[in-house]
């Protein structure tokens, strides 16, 4: 064996690992930090079937469109993200915001959302040169019954012939003291999940988590346990700024799990630029933009 196959045959045996449901993820973890040493991608492994780097986002564009600017300004950071896979969520007009993205990243790009629920939607954008739509399904486990936001699930067929991706974009109820609802909204996810997992697809959960406190962490830690998926985001320090009385907080509201090898993840935007230290006042984004950033997340 020479130098080239040595880290595509262990690629392949953490695949395998990863694929065995129960292998501890912080070991995984720890695998793919070796694999990735000297790695060339696209690899193959053993089975024969390519495996390549996905990149997907996620980006809380509040109450889009508010304004042109706003426009202007969200998809000039999804255009920084150069990654081929966006959720969003507080879209308020998908028209407007599908017509937009035509215009802003070419015609090749795709959006679809959920069409039932709050005037919030859900969505998922992604680049029609590079995945092919399978399927979109809204899970209305997570409105609880009380009209709360349903959680939306595409699944992609990449056309590089690697393995299916299944994008479950969620929002959940926000609030402080709604940490209870969160919970409920958490355990119905996982309701959602059972029926996902245990394929060779790809799983990719992701949005906004609303987790403002160690409750909401905790019980997002317990379904990343219970479901065997990796918290790729559980350090990020802040992906959002909260407005408040004694001054602007950078916070970690969204979140991404996957049911894969973990590569990375990272906030963007005035949380990568400007940091998560409370300040007097919010980033200029926080105003024109969004009070929250894009968050990407890298996996195999």
């Amino acid at each position: 064996m020479n130098i080239h196959q040595r880290p595509q045959s262990i690629l392949g045996l953490v695949v395998r690992l990863v694929r065995v449901r129960g292998f501890g993820k912080k070991i995984i973890i720890g695998l793919t930090a070796l694999v990735a040493i000297g790695m060339a991608v696209p690899v193959v492994i053993s089975e024969g079937c390519p495996l390549h780097p996905l990149r997907v986002a996620t980006f809380n564009i509040e109450d889009f469109p508010r304004s042109d600017q706003q426009v202007t300004g969200a998809f000039e950071a999804i255009a920084e993200l150069e990654t081929p896979v966006i959720a969003v969520q507080e879209i308020t007009n998908p028209a407007r915001f599908a017509k937009a993205a035509r215009e802003r990243l070419g015609e090749s790009w795709q959006f679809v959302y959920n069409r039932r629920g709050p005037r919030h939607r859900l969505g998922v954008l992604f680049d029609g040169d590079r995945f092919e739509l399978v399927e979109t399904r809204q899970h209305d486990g997570t409105t609880l019954g009380e009209g709360h936001k349903p959680t939306l699930e595409v699944v992609l067929d990449p056309k590089d012939g690697d393995r299916r991706v299944h994008v479950v974009v969620v929002h959940l109820k926000a609030g402080g003291d709604s940490a209870p609802i969160r919970r409920r909204q958490l355990e119905a996810l996982e309701q959602i999940l059972e029926r996902i997992l245990g394929s060779d697809d790809r799983v990719v959960v992701l949005g906004d988590f609303n987790a403002t406190g160690p409750e909401d962490r905790g019980a997002i830690a317990e379904l990343a346990e219970r479901t065997e998926m990796v918290w790729l985001t559980d350090s990020l320090e802040c992906t959002s700024y909260w407005d408040r009385s004694d001054g602007c907080r950078g916070v970690a509201l969204d979140h991404v799990l996957i049911d894969a090898i973990p590569l990375g993840a990272s906030a963007r935007g005035p949380c990568e630029t400007e940091g998560c230290e409370t300040r007097e006042s919010c980033p200029i984004f926080h105003r024109d933009v969004s009070d929250h950033c894009p968050v990407v997340a890298e996996m195999f």
